[in-house]
């Protein structure tokens, strides 16, 4: 026998004894509808990231996560489902937060970039453009209570310009920070 040969053959067996048992529990997480060879249908997918949500599994779950498509669960208990490119969020993609915000768009080098919706777990949502991972550029904040704040959201400033509307009136206002100032 050649000299470490047997500790390379063993090493081979391990690695192919831990793929198919990743394999094993990445398919008995799906439910089973087929949806063809090598596709996973969004229902699926969905099913996938709420039990990542509660779960104690952590890194790549599903896919592939350094190029490719997949389900990644971060150490704080968050769960991006979507692209990735040298393993960071890169193209279309959702992030669900655990404290039950989520953000559903699309990603640049791991930053929102582009359209997109972030909804907050208190029935809030946004939805428009962002750069660098903050809104820039037209943008919708729908208040849970009904308000609708339409606007020109600027990155550098942190702030926007635009109308909050309410089922009886429309009025100019502004967001600095997260403060709403409206003219009287």
């Amino acid at each position: 026998m050649i000299p470490g040969v047997s500790n390379y053959i063993i090493r081979i067996i391990i690695l192919i004894s831990i793929s198919f048992t990743l394999f094993t529990y990445c398919k008995s997480q799906l439910n089973n509808a087929d949806p063809g060879p090598g596709r996973t249908t969004a229902d699926q997918i969905n099913k996938i990231v709420k039990k990542a949500l509660i779960s104690e599994a952590r890194g790549c779950i599903y896919g592939n996560c350094v190029v490719g498509t997949g389900i990644f669960v971060y150490e704080e208990g968050d769960v991006y489902a979507g692209q990735f490119r040298n393993a960071r969020r890169y193209g279309r993609g959702e992030l669900h937060y655990k404290n039950g915000n989520s953000f559903k768009g699309m990603y640049v080098n791991d930053l929102r970039e582009g359209a997109g919706v972030y909804n907050f777990h208190n029935g809030d949502r946004f939805s428009g453009n962002y750069l660098k991972g903050k809104p820039d550029g037209e943008g919708e904040y729908h208040f849970s209570d009904g308000r609708i704040y339409k606007g020109i959201f600027s990155d550098e400033e942190n702030s926007s310009e635009g109308m909050l509307s309410t089922k009886t009136e429309s009025r100019k206002c502004s967001i600095r920070e997260t403060l709403v100032v409206c003219e009287n």
